[in-house]
């Protein structure tokens, strides 16, 4: 550990929020800071970690259990015998099972002999649904009774099903990523095969690789599966691969799994395919078609694919099938080829996605109102919202919008048809929600429920819900950690210019859970100069860019940045800028730190129309208003404390 040396005065501060770690080094230059950066994130892996190309690694490839899912399916194959496929109705599900579907088919099993089910997300919901499998089956003559049952995404926690599935002689493959209930002894049948890493024993100089496998989504795990079975010298099995990685780097960033090792080489594998327009349009002309759309308007800078594309604009409209209505439609827009088929797939998406934009904003409102009064009423440990007017399509996404706001981990609830409580939780650092419903079931609370750490689904009866609310905030309160610290870097203004800063960013890409951008913080600049920047609006929201000039404090230099997406007061757009008085402050919040600029502005003559006078604006016009800043240039300035924070 190195002692923190004394601030030069002309010092640029490289911030890290996303590691609970407790010290702060000095770095003598920006490679400096990539390398301990990289140590950090991925211990005694950096090297790799900075790798423009890291290798991808199948740490499946010689598993037993891997082994063994391969055989069954190439006996499948070569006995044509009846397969079906189950999967989630989420991206990770859907992409998993357009993976394993194409394999299947690729190795040569016929088309009639394959078979798939997507749940009704309201209808059936989420995993293995007993009735729905007993539907399908009704249905089916003897001789047409599935052989081999795979499931996708889910089927860990689901004993009376495999069981049941057991029963009516077919084999069971689980290929899956989340908790293994405890009393899940259906799996210990060897007719069961579970591809699952968290119910892997592995000697403990295995346990690194067992590890690095837990962090992978459903699609990845398939995707290694696939690999495994496809032929390593063809031309065709190479094109089919770089279709899975592909699809599976979107599953991966989509479902937020930690960006790191093996999960991190295949997103930008994929990002690196995804960017190739002419590779995107024969891989998968669905997704091509989804970028066209969501592209309009962009600038060509905005318009390259990034992670964030696969978080908020493809990852969003496969989920809005299965939220708003059947995942049937996401799994076409991926088959799709011809393009009456890939218009009409990418249309309905966009069209389902704006839907479930309206439903999600409504709900928002709503549900921040609820956590606000439970949070001054009694700080608890975690939230449990209920409503039964919410869509239960869209809870989880507004679960993540309040664990974000608030802090705690939030779990909100509708009531199904049954009228029992069907919720979605989102989770903060060291509270494992897959755990946590499993000890729920365990004691009783709960009728089903399962996930990971990150995130989890449940369902109870109404009359437990002030018992599980008290049982999950004591439970929540024994395990949270404390805050996490920042870990920071001085750098020497003498060795690092902001205009290295695009290299830090390509050097750490891609971005996402565990994985998450740096900030680079100008300690002391002073803000000489701002206007605003007109950008195409989305129909989402109104977007703006903002460039400022900022004076380095030693240097006398001027330095020109960007703020984007910052969220603005409407008086801000259309004013006449004359002066400025400028402070911003820093706070930390948990494991986040959160900064807040506030400007001072004086806008000459009226205020647009429609647009509400700041609290504390003065007779000549001057208004305070403050905002949020995410993913940008941050301006700090510690001595300054703002008015009404």
């Amino acid at each position: 550990m190195r002692r923190r040396q004394r601030r030069e005065p002309d010092g640029l501060r490289l911030a890290d929020i996303s590691r609970p770690v407790t010290f702060r080094w000095r770095a003598d230059s920006v490679d400096d800071f990539l390398r301990q950066v990289a140590e950090a994130r991925d211990p005694g892996r950096s090297e790799e970690f900075l790798r423009p190309d890291p290798p991808l690694v199948n740490l499946l490839q010689r598993h037993p259990c891997c082994v063994r899912a391969v055989d069954r399916l190439r006996r499948a194959v070569r006995n044509r015998e009846h397969v079906l496929l189950y999967s989630d109705y989420d991206c990770d599900g859907v992409v998993a099972l357009t993976i394993l579907k194409e394999l299947l088919l690729a190795m040569g099993l016929p088309l009639n002999r394959l078979t798939w089910l997507i749940p009704h997300r309201i209808h059936d919901g989420y995993g293995l649904s007993l009735a729905l499998l007993r539907k399908h089956y009704r249905g089916l003559a003897a001789k047409c009774r599935p052989g081999l049952v795979v499931t996708l995404d889910c089927g860990s926690a689901a004993s009376k099903e495999v069981a049941w599935l057991i029963g009516q002689s077919a084999d069971v493959l689980v290929v899956d990523h989340h908790q293994v209930f405890q009393d899940s002894s259906a799996h210990a049948n060897p007719r069961v095969i579970h591809l699952n890493p968290w119910a892997f024993d592995a000697p403990p100089r295995h346990q690194a690789r067992i590890t690095r496998l837990r962090q992978m989504c459903a699609a990845g795990l398939t995707w290694l599966l696939a690999r495994a079975a496809l032929p390593p010298n063809s031309k065709a099995a190479a094109r089919r691969r770089d279709r899975f990685t592909l699809l599976a780097g979107l599953a991966t960033v989509a479902d937020v799994v930690p960006l790191l090792g093996g999960n991190r080489a295949l997103v930008k594998r994929s990002l690196a395919l995804a960017n190739d327009a002419e590779a995107l349009a024969q891989l998968c002309p669905g997704l091509a078609a989804l970028q066209v759309k969501y592209a309009k308007g962009l600038t060509q800078t905005d318009a390259s694919i990034t992670e964030k594309t696969y978080a908020f604009a493809w990852g969003p409209r496969i989920n809005a099938a299965g939220r708003m209505e059947t995942a049937s439609h996401a799994l076409e827009l991926l088959a799709a080829r011809t393009s009456e088929a890939v218009k009409a797939a990418a249309n309905r998406l966009t069209n389902l996605n704006e839907w479930r934009i309206g439903t999600q904003d409504a709900i928002s409102n709503s549900a921040r109102e609820m956590a606000e009064q439970v949070m001054q009423a009694r700080q608890p440990q975690i939230l449990l919202l209920c409503d039964p007017s919410w869509h239960p399509g869209v809870i989880g996404i507004v679960a993540a919008r309040i664990r974000e706001e608030f802090n705690v981990p939030a779990i909100l609830c509708a009531m199904n048809a049954a009228g029992d409580w069907q919720g979605s939780g989102r989770s903060v650092p060291g509270c494992d929600l897959g755990v946590l419903f499993q000890r729920a079931h365990a004691a009783g609370l709960i009728l089903r429920g399962g996930g990971h750490a990150a995130a989890g689904g449940l369902t109870f009866q109404a009359s437990n819900k002030e018992a599980l609310e008290f049982w999950l905030n004591n439970e929540v309160g024994k395990t949270l950690p404390p805050p996490a610290k920042s870990m920071e870097a001085d750098v020497s203004a003498t060795t690092f210019s902001p205009k290295e800063w695009g290299e830090v960013l390509s050097s750490l890409a891609p971005f996402g859970n565990g994985n998450p951008a740096p900030d680079l913080v100008l300690e002391g600049a002073v803000l000489t100069e701002l206007r605003p920047v007109p950008r195409k609006e989305s129909k989402q929201r109104e977007v703006f860019a903002f460039q400022a000039c900022l004076q380095v404090p030693g240097r006398h230099q001027n330095i020109r940045v960007s703020w984007l997406d910052l969220e603005r007061a409407a008086a801000w757009w259309a004013a006449e800028w004359t002066s400025r008085r400028e402070a911003s402050t820093a706070q930390t919040l948990g494991d986040k730190v959160k900064y807040r600029l506030a400007l001072e502005v004086y806008v000459s003559g009226s205020s647009p129309a429609g647009t509400e006078r700041s609290p504390g604006a003065d007779s000549q016009g001057a208004r305070r208003h403050y905002f949020h800043v995410r993913d940008c240039w941050r301006l700090h300035e510690s001595a300054v404390e703002p008015k009404g924070w």
